[in-house]
């Protein structure tokens, strides 16, 4: 996980983190599922154990403008895997 944040093509989206506010989004990504019963869940490459990233849905609260919700499909990804549709795909899953 801190190797994805510390690519460029995902940090220039995110900012540089450091491995404590990595941490910080590993915790609020295990508290979230716990309290809403949604949230990111990580997507690891079975055949060769690569971890690819995390997608899912959470509610960050922060402004956002104007919207009908405050539910957003949320994803980060190793720049390697972008544009393979992850990200596509996982916000087409319904429980």
């Amino acid at each position: 996980m801190v190797e994805m944040f510390s690519e460029e093509p995902v940090s220039r989206h995110l900012g540089k983190l450091n491995r404590s506010e990595i941490w910080t989004r590993l915790l609020r990504d295990a508290g979230h599922r716990q309290l809403m019963d949604f949230g990111q869940f990580s997507i690891i490459e079975r055949a060769q154990n690569t971890y690819i990233g995390k997608v899912g849905f959470a509610v960050f609260e922060r402004p956002l403008g104007r919207a009908d919700t405050n539910i957003e499909m949320s994803w980060t990804l190793r720049s390697q895997f972008h544009r393979l549709g992850y990200a596509k795909r996982a916000g087409s899953i319904r429980n």
